[in-house]
């Protein structure tokens, strides 16, 4: 905690220092808004006085019109809302009111003014037209008031991202994996923004800090043909932008209650009663409260606002395995603020600064194979503070610089009872009592510890610079950007070992088939096969390495005519990772990005557009991590990487010491481990030498290129009505320098006819003697590497229709048809066979072929709010496995061993020429209702809502997210075997809240 507030109180006074020493900075959320005066004959008029003024923060800024008709104003902030008036001699005014802006957004504002013989011309801007105008980006958004409307689990604002066009719940590869994927790719991809900062823990990828509801004045979702200023992804973007303080004081309380079992239904794997069979309690409530205020400090000049939200949820996890129906319960506690200062100096002039705290635990208990005893608490702790000031130096130039400090803690599996032995219970090989449908080798339980250790800490810094000039016809950015986060973690396996072992016959053990058992209910030695021993042999250190990204572009805005618009752009991405473990860097990542948007017609409300552009995206820091955890300096491993050099499969030229690391050693043995009789580490630790071979990682000799995406879209788009929008886009995305694990010390192809289920297991001994560097005692079995040689293909086509909030009602309705293929899913990715990586090209884990979401609202004529939520997707694809069943190692078909990250990952062997994920679950239907009642009194408001998730109580095997081994996508056998049903998604739940605004 000490080291913390030194950070904070040096990251402070170095941005004040910044400030004092330049007038330039970066608005934290800011916006463009440009257009073109017309009279009463549609002629562009020139020297137009245009008055932008804010409604709420009293801020006014003035323009001219320029020989086309063109004004702009640049990097505008998004609190409050505008009126936009022109005037012109002779002619009467023209007013445009209640504009809000999202960060980020390019609004296009046109104004028609008219004879005196007219009155002035004022409308609002729900009646101007809202699509795109400017270029071809692939976006859409939810404002304010869709936020407060659309139904949403615990306030969790991800979930609402879920009926947006290209999006769709992701199946992740951990517990904390995001929960949104974009045109169908890993959800660790996307790039999360705060008002154009960034927001993502490095190490994996994901939120750093959980943007609560409370803060989010709208959020958007960047999918395909974003300009040059967005980068560092080359997938989509989620921006939010933060609430600001105006000159009107206002606020709310809330509390939402989530009471659980006493209402909700059973999900269809709740634990059974013994002797009625009914679905017995689930045991989960969640309670969260909390509030926001933002008002003025000084009136014109000085505001803030602050927000805060606390969760405290009781879970109950559903422990399935063939030995025992039970429950185990995991709490859960969230503690989110924020809080934000806007300072107005001038017209020219304004500071803002934002601070957001994120204290979030989990304390789990088990679930799935899991039991108590092998529970764990895990906690992700974050602390940002940004801070802009905007300086416009001229009517057409603004110069901006932006700051940011950001730390994150995350523990992510501190044992509940202390390290201890980790066991893995599995049946007898003949299924006698166990077994599913015959098969023996099936999970019985995991119990004794979580397994390992991972605690890691981040220190990021961000730092840039952007200047905007705009001309007669053209506006254009030029920027400069620089992250640079600095890692420690402290990694390991277990050093009390973890054992798994197989019942040499199922009716010794006799578990009460409704509890959870733990370590001491496993039967004796003599009942047990140990098939499986890894332990942690080193007393490591911790260790990390500072990830530096680099970024630079420039953006032109060309208004080529009245009619069209094109935006040129060019991007730069520099990431010191790309060196891994050869000697030079990946310099070449120049993404260029062209735009193109036509207006059919004179009124603009037609509008075709297409775009294409290059997207590149930071390595994920585990890729160094993973490379310096996993890796040794022991001799008989740099023997090993001396023959591969002197057999060409290293470059000639490799420094083994710079590949390299001396990291975890980890020891696994298949065979000739006693149960609970292996060696404990302090032995193991004096002489690592003569541990087995084991996986061991090196950096990439060949240095990392760093992954991109060609991206092409051609779509049209139609104001319909003053209300409703129209647009269909057609997506092209190709993915290449995808991250796969890569094998140095891959056997030999095993040659077996497909499609045969007889086919034996390849033995380890045949494996292992075809492996080029050989297996010597304190070396490797395979020696792996991340490569950047992956790929994918997207094609999607993605129809949106939607509804302003009018004439009291409002609806969006999404459909996307798509098809995302890849030969890589993850960062722990591997080929099942050797290297062979053209047999893993298939659909993507996230893959649907049709996602229809709709969101609608009713305002009765009581007030009350009616509004639902339609969410209906064709099922994930199915990946057929080889299973438990003959093989020492669970899931292992081909020989290789036990390999890193198979459970995260989720790419078990499949028998020989099984397509990867050829076959499909089937589709998932939910429908949510809400009810929000307004009761006024004074100048309060108290809202009270009802929400009715799943109301049709649908039993739903895919399109939630879970992590990857939850779901029923790994299923064991042939194609067209029947599928085994292991979890479904949530039931029908209810929620309930009060909400006081004033």
């Amino acid at each position: 905690m000490k080291k913390l507030c030194v950070r904070f109180i040096f990251c402070l006074f170095s941005f004040i220092l910044l400030l004092c020493a330049s007038q330039t900075s970066f608005a934290q959320a800011t916006a463009d808004i440009e257009g073109t005066v017309f009279d009463a004959d549609g002629t562009a008029l020139r020297d137009a006085v245009i008055t932008l003024s804010n409604v709420q923060t009293g801020v006014v800024q003035g323009a001219l019109s320029d020989t086309n008709g063109s004004y702009h104003f640049t990097s505008i902030s998004t609190a409050g809302s505008y009126n936009v008036t022109a005037k012109f001699t002779g002619l009467r005014k023209a007013i445009v009111e209640g504009v809000t802006l999202r960060a980020g957004e390019k609004r296009v504002v046109d104004l028609y003014l008219k004879t005196y013989k007219s009155e002035d011309v004022t409308v609002t801007a729900d009646h101007e037209p809202t699509i795109n105008r400017v270029n071809a980006e692939i976006s859409a958004t939810l404002d304010e008031k869709q936020i407060e409307t659309i139904s949403t689990d615990a306030r969790e604002i991800n979930n609402q991202l879920w009926f947006l066009p290209g999006v769709s719940p992701a199946t992740g590869y951990f517990q904390e994996a995001p929960k949104v994927s974009i045109n169908g790719q890993n959800s660790l991809y996307t790039n999360y923004m705060i008002d154009g900062f960034d927001n993502n823990e490095q190490f994996l990828g994901g939120q750093r800090f959980n943007t609560p509801i409370g803060m989010a004045q709208d959020v958007t979702v960047l999918t395909n043909s974003y300009d040059a200023e967005y980068g560092r992804t080359a997938n989509g973007i989620v921006n939010v932008t933060s609430k600001s303080g105006t000159d009107s004081l206002m606020g709310n309380v809330f509390y939402y209650g989530h009471p659980g079992s006493t209402l909700d239904a059973k999900n269809a794997f709740s634990v059974k009663d013994p002797i009625t069979g009914e679905s017995t309690s689930d045991g989960f409530n969640r309670n969260q409260f909390g509030g926001s205020l933002g008002g003025p400090i000084a009136q014109d000049k000085t505001f803030f606002f602050v927000d805060a939200e606390i969760t405290r949820d009781n879970v109950a996890e559903i422990i399935n395995t063939p030995a025992v129906q039970a429950t185990a319960y995991d709490h859960t506690y969230e503690s989110l603020f924020d809080a934000k200062i806007d300072q107005h100096w001038n017209s020219d002039q304004t500071t803002s600064i934002r601070a957001n705290l994120g204290l979030v635990g989990y304390d789990q208990e088990g679930g799935g194979a899991v039991m108590p005893s092998a529970g764990d608490t895990e906690i992700r702790n974050t602390f940002s503070l940004a801070a802009k000031h905007d300086w416009i130096m001229s009517p057409s130039e603004l110069d901006e610089t932006r700051v940011q400090y950001a730390t994150f803690h995350w523990n992510y599996a501190e044992p509940k009872n202390g390290f201890q032995p980790q066991v893995t219970l599995l049946s007898d090989s003949a299924g006698s009592i166990y077994g599913v449908n015959g098969a023996g080798g099936q999970v019985l339980g995991i119990v004794g510890s979580p397994g390992y250790s991972f605690d890691e800490y981040e220190n990021t810094t961000q730092v840039g610079n952007t200047f905007t000039k705009a001309f007669q016809n053209h506006t254009v950015k030029i920027g400069v950007d620089l992250i640079s986060s600095a890692h420690s973690l402290n990694g390991e396996g277990n050093p009390d070992g973890n054992y798994t072992v197989q019942l040499k016959n199922d009716s010794s053990f006799h578990p009460n088939p409704y509890s959870p058992f733990g370590l001491s209910d496993i039967p004796n030695a003599s009942e047990l096969n140990v098939v499986g021993y890894n332990v942690e042999a080193a007393n490591t250190q911790p260790f990390g390495l500072t990830q530096n990204l680099l970024s630079a572009f420039i953006d032109d805005n060309w208004k080529e005519s009245a009619r069209m618009a094109i935006d040129m752009g060019l991007r730069w991405d520099f990431d010191n990772l790309s060196k891994a473990g050869s000697d030079h860097y990946d310099w070449h990542n120049i993404g260029p990005r062209l735009a193109w948007n036509y207006q059919l017609t004179d009124d603009g409300k037609s509008v075709v557009r297409a775009g294409y552009g290059i997207y590149y995206e930071k390595i994920p820091y585990t890729v160094a991590s993973d490379a310096m955890e996993f890796s040794t300096q022991r001799p008989a491993f740099l023997q090993q990487l001396q023959i591969l050099k002197n057999k060409g499969i290293l470059p000639a030229n490799t420094n083994i010491n710079q590949i390299t690391f001396n990291g975890n050693a980890s020891a696994s043995y298949t065979s000739g481990v006693g149960y609970l009789q292996g060696l404990p580490q302090s032995q193991l630790a004096a002489n690592l030498d003569s541990l087995p071979a084991q996986e061991l990682r090196i950096a990439n000799p060949f240095g990392l290129n760093n992954p991109y995406s060609d991206q092409l879209s051609i779509g049209f788009q139609r104001q319909v009505t003053d209300d409703i929008t129209f647009s269909a886009d057609g997506v092209l995305v190709n993915g290449e320098n995808l991250v796969q694990l890569y094998d140095m010390n891959a056997p030999t192809p095993y040659s077996s006819t497909p499609y045969a289920a007889t086919n034996s297991a390849r033995p380890m001994s045949n494996v292992d003697s075809s492996r080029p560097a050989g297996i010597p005692i304190g070396g490797a079995r395979q020696i792996t590497m991340s490569s950047t040689t992956g790929i994918s293909r997207y094609r999607a086509l993605i129809i949106n229709i939607k509804r302003k909030f009018a004439d009291n009602y409002m609806f969006n309705l999404a459909y996307t048809l798509s098809s995302n293929k890849n030969n890589t899913d993850d960062v722990n990715f591997r080929a099942e066979d050797g290297n062979n990586f053209a047999q893993e090209y298939g659909y993507a884990s996230n893959d649907r072929t049709h996602v229809i979401a709709l969101t609608g609202a009713y305002k009765l004529p009581t007030n009350t709010i009616i509004s639902t939520n339609i969410l209906i997707q064709s099922g994930q694809p199915i990946d057929r496995t080889v299973g438990y069943d003959n093989v020492a190692i669970p899931g292992d078909f081909y020989g290789h061993g036990y390999q890193d990250g198979d459970g995260y990952a989720g790419n078990l062997d499949r028998y020989p020429g099984v397509p990867r994920n050829g076959e499909r679950l089937p589709w998932s239907e939910q429908v949510d209702l809400s009810i929000i009642h307004p009761i006024p009194f004074g100048r309060f408001t108290m809202q009270l809502r009802a929400d009715i998730f799943n109301i049709f109580n649908w039993v739903n095997y895919s399109g939630y997210p879970a992590d990857a081994t939850e779901t029923n996508r790994d299923q064991v056998g042939m194609p067209g075997d029947p599928i085994v049903y292991r979890s479904a998604g949530p039931s029908r739940e209810y929620q309930f809240s009060a909400n006081v605004l004033f």
